[in-house]
């Protein structure tokens, strides 16, 4: 796992991030804090970053996951301690994951002031070295 990420939003739920890879793979486990009341992490993949969102395939839908106008998942959060585990197969050359909030309660939606939030998808990591080269 690399560091934990701190995402804070204007609603004031804090969000921390970790992330792994391993061969062709990415996961990120996204938690969440400091809320009063259950949100949806409303989200998608993108390739650029101004390029559209994009859904992963239904078999890397987070449980509780549902599709939201085609280009984007719906994933239920709790505010207290909630988590969420996404899963890539990085050879698709999505870079990022774009998310805001939404808290069905209220019909009030958080998108950074219309910035939306972003998470970096990690790199695969690089092949195990066999070693230095043999000199010619």
């Amino acid at each position: 796992m690399t560091p934990t990420e701190k995402i804070n939003t204007e609603s004031g739920i804090v969000l921390f991030v970790q992330k792994r890879t391993w061969e062709d793979q990415a996961e990120m486990v996204i938690r969440a804090e400091g809320g009063q009341e259950r949100f949806v992490l409303h989200w998608g993949f993108k390739r650029e970053p101004d390029g559209p969102w994009e859904v992963p395939p239904k078999q890397n839908w987070p449980s509780g996951s549902n599709p939201f106008d085609h280009a984007a998942l719906q994933t239920p959060l709790d505010p207290a301690g909630g988590e969420v585990t996404i899963r890539i197969d990085l050879r698709a050359g999505l870079r990022f994951l774009d998310f805001v909030l939404f808290f069905p309660s209220e019909g009030h939606w958080d998108n950074n002031l219309g910035r939306n939030y972003r998470i970096d998808i990690p790199a695969q990591p690089a092949p195990p070295s066999s070693g230095p080269a043999a000199p010619l």
